[in-house]
């Protein structure tokens, strides 16, 4: 829910990135108290971690989860998050929906969706109920609600590339039924850059190639998921995505521990307007290794750390 595996072997958990903030979230008691019998006891504690998260509570976060649980919900174990708390907790999570309460006795299932970003991430929590209260139990990832009216776009990851249709993606309103059919793990990830600059501008900045003063070179961000290979599934957007200049990126490493971004998987496209040339081609090795720094600079990194931090929790959905 709230947790990812570190990026380029240099970070277990991340936490900077300023998120979409979460409206109408209730403390525990008065969750309690509005939603009474169990279902709406579940549905209490979701809403309760996700505050107690947003808090940065890490008491909280311990009276919610049995040792499991908060293990699910953040990878990394009680004992550890009390040596380094502040490395836990990023800024703002946001309840979309909870559904598919069931209660067995004392135990039950629910899954919520959470927004981070421009990405929706799904996951299946399981609860029990211990000391009069229902406790996270364990995260699964699980099934996105793709929004009504939303066309559903292939995509496939490989070694080097991010293959789709890029016409099929102009509207913006999409979500994406992922594949990955490489040999390597792979990351989704969405970034609105601005209108002037390339993707091979982009990955000169995060080389510090290019200027390094200012801004994040990204106007906007998605976490869409990682896949394993032969894994695939569901990608799906908060919100129809906004006018502009897009690129998908992967920034997890190759075996050589160059990002596949500098191998080739980043991918220009427009959303509204005409669709520009894509720089780097979509497929295949853009030879972007021997122009570009081994590893990414300073630039890179809190570009990474902006990126990655508790939006990293979102996992792919898994067919």
């Amino acid at each position: 829910m709230l947790k990812r595996s570190a990026v380029l072997g240099l970070f277990v958990m991340l936490g900077v990135l300023t998120l979409t903030p979460a409206a109408g979230l209730r403390s525990p008691q008065q969750a309690r108290a509005q939603e009474p019998g169990p279902e709406g006891g579940v549905e209490a504690t979701v809403r309760a971690l996700v505050d107690a998260y947003n808090r940065g509570d890490l008491t909280a976060l311990f009276s919610l989860t049995t040792d499991t649980g908060f293990e699910g919900l953040l990878d990394v174990t009680k004992a550890d998050a009390l040596a380094a708390p502040g490395e836990l907790f990023g800024d703002q999570v946001a309840v979309r929906s909870i559904h598919d309460v069931a209660v067995t006795g004392a135990t039950a299932t629910a899954t919520a969706d959470f927004e981070f970003g421009l990405g929706i991430e799904a996951d299946a929590l399981s609860f029990v109920f211990e000391g009069g209260r229902w406790l996270l139990d364990g995260v699964q990832p699980g099934n996105a609600t793709v929004p009504a009216g939303t066309t559903v776009v292939d995509m496939k990851l490989q070694e080097f590339a991010f293959v789709y249709d890029e016409a099929a993606v102009s509207s913006g309103n999409v979500a994406f039924n992922v594949v990955n059919g490489g040999a390597q793990e792979h990351e989704l990830v969405i970034l609105k850059i601005d209108e002037a600059l390339s993707a091979s501008d982009l990955l000169d900045v995060l080389s510090e190639e290019g200027d390094t003063e200012g801004s994040p070179p990204f106007e906007d961000f998605g976490f869409l998921g990682i896949f394993e290979p032969g894994e695939g599934g569901t990608a799906a957007l908060a919100h129809p995505l906004d006018a502009g200049k897009y690129v998908f990126i992967c920034f997890l490493p190759d075996v050589d521990d160059v990002p596949h971004a500098f191998k080739g998987m980043i991918s220009e496209f427009t959303v509204g307007g005409t669709a520009g040339p894509i720089t780097p081609p979509s497929t295949g090795d853009a030879g972007l290794v021997g122009d570009h720094s081994r590893k990414l600079g300073l630039i890179g990194l809190s570009t990474v750390l902006l990126l990655l931090g508790a939006a990293s929790a979102l996992r792919p959905i898994r067919s």
